[in-house]
């Protein structure tokens, strides 16, 4: 099951799921308030999307247990379903996942605020969207490198109906998905893989060190899950690394899940390995 990173909905994996899918049965969806997905119950915070994901997997009819692959803010969502429901969780996949109260770490906060959007600005590109600005000046068609494999027309469409109200809503629940989460990272043996973008590009980009060390730090911290955990920096990859190097992701996933049936032994646990 796929769960995306704050901002996005299922189409973000468009290009990785037909990949990942000749292998096993795969699944996306839209959070509630993304993409084609109905708004939901406020705040949108770890618990209240853990639940509605867990109804949603009984409704679907998929049977448990699930591998479960969170991206960025989807991490956090994962983490939270695997604690209220360990019994159906076969694995988790964490790419380039987001960490309980990340927001209040010093490095974090300091490069973070002055970055934030104002009130205003949301309200200038929702109106934007509104009035149809984007689409008269072709913002609503093309192609672009990033979106391979992704219908274009349906992308582009999506991307013309932003969803600033479900965004927005995720993003002040943060810290309060956080506090839902931080307690929730003993998960004994069950098998975890940790895919992290290449901190180098950070720091070519002129990223401050001291987010770098932080980054790195809460990345690591996913090894101390359980006892069969692995980490796997992919090299040549920003934050969307299913994106990046769909090559790397469909590899090492696949690994994965052919470990969890049994059809290949372990690899020594919470090892850091480095993916060319």
């Amino acid at each position: 099951m796929l769960d995306a990173g704050g901002g996005n909905d299922g189409l973000t994996w468009a290009g990785i799921q037909p990949k990942l899918a000749l292998h096993t049965q795969v699944c996306s969806y839209d959070r509630a308030g993304m993409g084609w997905s109905d708004s939901g119950p406020y705040p949108r915070d770890a618990d209240h999307v853990a639940t509605e994901l867990h109804g949603l997997l009984a409704s679907a009819h998929i049977h448990t247990p699930v591998v479960l692959m969170g991206h960025s803010l989807g991490g956090l969502f994962i983490r939270d379903y695997a604690g209220h429901y360990p019994v159906e969780v076969a694995g988790l996949v964490f790419e380039d996942s987001s960490t309980p109260l990340q927001n209040r770490q010093p490095a974090y906060r300091a490069f973070d605020e002055p970055r934030k959007a104002t009130r205003f600005d949301h309200l200038f590109n929702e109106a934007l969207l509104e009035l149809g600005i984007p689409r008269l000046f072709g913002g609503c068609s093309g192609e672009i490198d990033r979106v391979k494999g992704i219908n274009q027309r349906v992308f582009y469409e999506d991307r013309c109906h932003e969803p600033f109200q479900a965004m927005e809503a995720e993003m002040e629940a943060f810290d309060l998905s956080g506090q839902e989460t931080v307690n929730m990272g003993s998960f004994g043996d069950m098998p975890i893989l940790v895919l992290s973008h290449d901190m180098t590009i950070d720091r070519s980009d002129g990223l401050p060190q001291s987010l770098i060390d932080e980054s790195e730090a809460n990345q690591n911290a996913f090894l101390r899950f359980s006892t069969r955990s692995r980490r796997v920096i992919v090299k040549h990859s920003g934050h969307f690394v299913h994106i990046d190097r769909p090559d790397v992701v469909e590899r090492e996933v696949v690994d994965f899940i052919e470990r969890i049936r049994g059809n290949k032994p372990d690899l020594q646990p919470r090892q850091t390995v480095v993916a060319e």
